[in-house]
């Protein structure tokens, strides 16, 4: 085998790899992280719903679900930031 030839398949795999990268990158950030985010947020306000029902009729309070999709909603909300420095 040439090393010539594994060098330009070595490059010719970065480059498609860069490019499915790429596209994997902005779909990912258009209309994935929107699309969870947008679910979270209706959980969310389900979450709060029960919550504020449950506290009117003097049953116990559940804190944790609204508190761990507030965390996860901060954690969608901000993966683009944080989420690529973790993949790349």
């Amino acid at each position: 085998m040439n090393i010539g030839m594994v060098g330009s398949a070595s490059s010719a795999l970065e480059a498609v790899k860069g490019n499915i990268m790429g596209q994997m990158h902005s779909v990912i950030d258009i209309v994935v992280v929107p699309l969870i985010g947008v679910i979270m947020l209706v959980l969310l306000l389900v979450s709060i719903a029960k919550s504020v029902s449950a506290y009117h009729r003097n049953e116990e309070i559940q804190y944790a679900w609204p508190l761990f999709l507030v965390c996860g909603l901060i954690a969608v909300v901000s993966f683009p930031t944080w989420g690529w420095l973790f993949i790349n």
